[in-house]
């Protein structure tokens, strides 16, 4: 019995698994070739987890390279994985354009 209560004691005091949707820290992220030229960037939403050859993001917003720049808004997120052979992250601000909120107000019209 004193097991059980330990295993459930220990259970409340574990933070648990944190959810990058959840969290309001944002993090730049560059990726670019091997002499420097970029080729995306983007500003996620919460934790930047490293996997194989790239890392997984919650993207909320992804600028695409030169010569034909294109920026896209996520204002719900994008979960994807960004890979590259250079791949910089680096914390940054919540994007101003989502700060009101008037943007996904648009969207749900």
């Amino acid at each position: 019995m004193r097991a059980l209560w330990l295993a459930i004691g220990t259970a409340l005091l574990l933070p648990g698994c944190s959810s990058p949707q959840t969290s309001n820290q944002y993090t730049a992220v560059r990726v670019s070739t091997y002499r420097g030229e970029i080729i995306a960037e983007y500003i996620a939403r919460g934790s930047v987890v490293p996997v194989e050859g790239g890392v997984k993001i919650h993207a909320v917003e992804r600028r695409s390279g030169p010569p034909f720049s294109q920026v896209s808004r996520y204002p719900y997120g994008w979960d994807t994985t960004v890979v590259g052979p250079r791949i910089h992250h680096w914390p940054t601000r919540q994007p101003s354009w989502l700060d009101g909120g008037d943007e996904i107000d648009s969207f749900a019209k």
